[in-house]
């Protein structure tokens, strides 16, 4: 070795191989991972300095049973991923490296993984399957983007540290590809560079690469030579390494991590430090065997490599001491600077000395993203930060705004790429047999022939109830992969095949099942059907609506790109697209063309849709899912007329199981009462037939200080809920139904208050009495607190008694009558307050209650919930205009009186006693 080194050689590590792999972790750098082609094991290792000799591996994982192809680490460091021969990829934490609860999970595909790799925000792991890459979504494994990358296995993929780029080598072909990124979300993906690599066939497996930590370059080891390609020459411009170089091929590269030094390793056992200006050496080392991979340590003059025979080395000091450090100036990734923020003891010096005690202790990975903002805000920045832009050595560097990297960091975490599927479908797993649909009404099969891969396959349709059809079998002859499933009938597409066809279940007359060709450029991406309309939409964000008959009814524009989207049974539909990062949701009623909603999607932070469709109550709320498992409503939150849609939050799924995260809740439909899913590990399987397990719903609310209560307060907002949503309707001119809902939702408020009495809550009482809707629903409430000898409640309540105001039922033109409206009824004549004086009564001193016992039939389920023994009086009650939150609404004569209307919780409240 020429130049000053040190050099800590050797110790074993695994089986002798060919391809083996060697990385520094990125937070804590002293620890080392290997893997070998030769092995089912991933060894790691404690490198803490140059004094460490003769290491054992400080964790031995075995997660497979075959041996390992790849193994990678998420930007944080919190967990790995390894890929195997037995052709899955396992997700798993380490005991050395995080402090998290020890998990793995498997993810199980038809061929080998070749490699695997991590996006920098560790969003998405990229996996070479053959000849197919696929990105999988670290939030949802179930969402899964593919695309056809070679002709033959992949050799190796690696993200550009921007993550604007993925570069591919094909062994088999023996091209090397990089793809855009922002362009593998379309059907047709292809790559932003392509060339073919001198060492073609079989030697192509020998070829590394390693992008420049500024992502402007690309180096590849090709023949004796290593070869960088730059982006602002579209990729064009190559310069070579080769003098006084290699003397034979080159199999490893590697950029240091200020980018200002390249190492490269060869079959003539040299490691070489090239000068990227100079394209000269600054350094060379000679080893004793053939050395595979090479690895930069993070925060010194290191540099790690693995050999043919399995053994590890380290290079210390491997920059000449009179040159500059291959760290100075770099610049730090996202999970280098949030370890920063936090002093993580996890990121300490990499020496023999225990960690700081005034260290804070570091956040769980979940939290750190999440946690960001607040963490700052305690947190003075100081000079170890480096300004994003600038990039070359410092020797002060810029302070940067909180609020700035705040947001940087945030938009590269939350960063993803949509990718269009279908509520229902499990097709992008591609088993044999999976679920074009599946919902309420029943299930579509694609039964796959593998025999050929330009045959389609059958589809099966059954049904729920086999009453109401028997089941429907054909041959697929257009390889259609899009379908949604109504109570007429079925329609498919194909992003395959450019063909739309629908069949009918009942028609009034024969062939009355069509199919439209549609252009190449223009493919069908998604497909939705109700009651009377069918919808398409087309890859150039085009929505076409067809009847039943196929008659093209409409054709409208969409403003970004199809995401997923549902139609209800009475033919609402609801379309969600992207548009500048964002989901939106596009709600139309395609039985007049009104515009119900038109706004963002309100969704988890990092999480991803994953359903869509709408509830089988006569309301049919529009219900969204997500893959942090929150389950929202669209609905209206306010008992006022025309009042705006809100999303609101009606179960956190996740919450139902505490013993098993593994389960996944598939949802497939839900009502007014419960969410109904399939629980399974990832997706449902088709054999055997999966079965719904009904969830009730819930409102997300918050656990009160005596537990106890918490039922209480979930009927009430249910019931106050299920009111506001009424008043949206046209049920809600109807007297009787009215009524009903009044009564309904008067019952549960008397219910809490109750209980509020009984507590001594004398403000909530106070304000639960200024949202009941009858004058004797304040009658009971005053009987209660009188039962109770509360004069500071009962009082309260005779002060809303002068204030309520009896109005008449709405019309068509005015959402709620005017407080000033007023109307004569049988219930503002028979009640009335009295106070009894202490010389009437000895033993009490609270307010009475008096009223007619001819009392209105509107109010008559109430007086069930308790009884009041009272006089009769002829005064009738003053009336003001109305001060209360919620408007009053009453009608007249025609009232229907309600039955057993404390059966609702099975526990009827007790008659109060005189």
């Amino acid at each position: 070795m020429s130049g000053k080194s040190k050099v800590l050689v050797v110790f074993p590590s695994q089986p002798e191989s060919n391809k083996s792999l060697i990385l520094f972790h990125p937070i804590k750098v002293s620890y080392l991972i290997s893997c070998s082609s030769n092995s089912n094991d991933i060894k790691i290792y404690n490198v803490v300095n140059e004094k460490s000799t003769d290491l054992a591996p400080v964790e031995v994982k075995s997660h497979h049973s075959s041996p390992v192809t790849s193994v990678a680490i998420s930007p944080k460091g919190d967990y790995l991923a390894s890929s195997s021969l037995d052709k899955t990829i396992v997700l798993f934490t380490s005991e050395s490296l995080s402090k998290q609860t020890q998990e793995s999970k498997t993810i199980t595909f038809s061929n080998v993984i070749t490699y695997v790799t991590f996006s920098p925000t560790g969003s998405y792991l990229a996996a070479a399957t053959n000849d197919n890459i696929r990105l999988i979504n670290m939030m949802d494994h179930s969402q899964i983007i593919t695309f056809k990358a070679h002709d033959g296995m992949i050799q190796s993929i690696n993200y550009s540290p921007n993550g604007n780029y993925l570069v591919s080598i094909g062994s088999d072909d023996g091209m090397l590809k990089i793809w855009s990124i922002s362009q593998v979300s379309e059907d047709s993906v292809e790559p932003v560079f392509e060339m073919e690599l001198s060492s073609n066939g079989g030697d192509a497996a020998k070829t590394m690469v390693s992008w420049k930590p500024d992502s402007t370059a690309l180096s590849y080891t090709e023949s004796q030579t290593v070869v960088s390609l730059t982006e602002k020459d579209g990729w064009q411009n190559n310069t070579v390494f080769e003098q006084n170089g290699h003397t034979r091929d080159t199999n490893g590269v590697a950029w240091s991590p200020n980018g200002k030094y390249l190492a490269s390793s060869g079959q003539d056992k040299y490691i070489m430090i090239w000068d990227p200006v100079s394209l000269e050496t600054v350094n060379d080392f000679k080893h004793q065997n053939n050395i595979c991979n090479l690895s930069w340590r993070n925060d010194g003059n290191c540099l790690a490599f693995i050999d043919s025979k399995g053994q590890i080395g380290v290079c210390w000091n491997i920059i000449p001491s009179n040159l500059a450090s291959p760290t100075a100036g770099a610049v730090k990734s996202n999970s280098q600077m949030l370890s920063e923020m936090f002093d993580s003891p996890d990121v300490a010096e990499a020496d023999d000395t225990p960690s700081k005690s005034n260290k804070k202790k570091k956040s769980s990975s979940q939290d750190i993203d999440l946690e960001v903002e607040e963490e700052l805000s305690d947190f003075d920045m100081d000079d170890d930060f480096i300004d994003d832009e600038e990039q070359q050595p410092q020797t002060t560097s810029k302070k940067m705004d909180k609020k700035s990297l705040v947001s940087s960091l945030s938009k590269s975490s939350y960063s993803s790429v949509y990718k269009s599927f279908q509520p229902g479908s499990t097709y992008g797993e591609r088993k044999p047999r999976y679920f074009l649909a599946l919902n309420m009404i029943g299930m579509i099969i694609k039964r796959e022939d593998e025999s050929s891969s330009k045959s389609g396959g059958s589809i099966e349709i059954e049904f729920n109830e086999v009453s109401f059809h028997r089941k429907i079998t054909f041959i697929d002859n257009n390889q259609f992969d899009l379908a949604s499933l109504g109570k007429s009938g079925a329609v498919f597409a194909s992003t395959k095949v450019p063909t739309l066809y629908f069949k009918p279940f009942d028609s009034i007359g024969q062939n009355s099942d069509w199919s439209y060709q549609v252009s190449e450029n223009d493919k069908v991406i998604g497909v939705s059907i109700g009651s009377k309309y069918i919808v398409a939409c087309t890859k150039q964000r085009t929505l076409r609506i067809f009847t039943l008959s196929g008659l093209q009814l409409t054709v409208m524009s969409l403003c970004g790109d199809l995401i997923t989207m549902s139609q209800s049974f009475d033919d609402r539909l609801a379309v969600v697209y992207s548009n500048g990062g964002s989901l939106r949701v596009l709600y139309l009623n395609l039985n007049d063309g009104n515009q119900i909603y038109h706004s963002d999607l309100a969704i988890s932070p990092v999480s991803t849709l994953t359903w869509i469709g709408f509830s089988d109550a006569n309301d049919g709320q529009l219900t969204t899912v997500d893959s942090n498992g929150i389950v929202r409503g669209l609905m209206s939150l306010w008992p006022t007329k025309n009042s705006p849609l809100q999303w609101s939050p009606i179960k956190d799924l996740k919450s139902v199981s505490k013993t098993s995260s593994s389960v996944t809740y598939w949802v497939v439909g839900l009502n007014d009462k419960s969410i109904y899913c399939i629980l399974c590990e990832n997706q449902p399987q088709t054999v055997p037939r999966p079965s719904l397990s009904p969830i009730p719903i819930s409102p997300i609310l918050l656990t009160p200080e005596n537990p106890n209560n918490l039922s209480l307060e979930e009927n009430f907002y249910k019931a106050k809920q299920a009111f506001s949503n009424f008043v949206q309707t046209d049920q809600f001119e109807n007297n009787e139904t009215l009524t009903k809902q009044q009564t309904l939702f008067d019952s549960d408020i008397l219910r809490l208050f109750k209980n509020s009495l009984e507590d001594g809550n004398v403000q909530r009482c106070y304000e639960l009495c200024q949202l009941l809707q009858f004058k004797k629903s304040l009658s009971i409430a005053i009987k209660l607190a009188n039962d109770k000898k509360s004069i500071a409640i009962s009082s309260k309540i005779v002060t809303i008694m002068d204030k309520f105001n009896v109005t008449a039922a709405p019309t068509p033109s005015n959402s709620l009558p005017s407080s000033q409206t007023t109307v004569t009824s049988q219930e503002t004549k028979s009640t009335v307050i009295e106070v009894e004086s202490p010389k009437q009564k000895s033993n009490t001193t609270s307010p009475k209650i008096s009223s007619s016992s001819s009392s209105s039939s509107s109010s008559s389920g109430l007086s069930k919930l308790l009884s009041a023994n009272t006089s009769t009086s002829s005064t009738t009650a003053t009336k003001k205009k109305s001060v209360l939150p919620f408007p009053k609404v009453e009608v007249g004569k025609d009232n229907k009186k309600r039955k057993d209307i404390d059966e609702a919780d099975g526990k009827p409240l007790k008659q109060a006693k005189k």
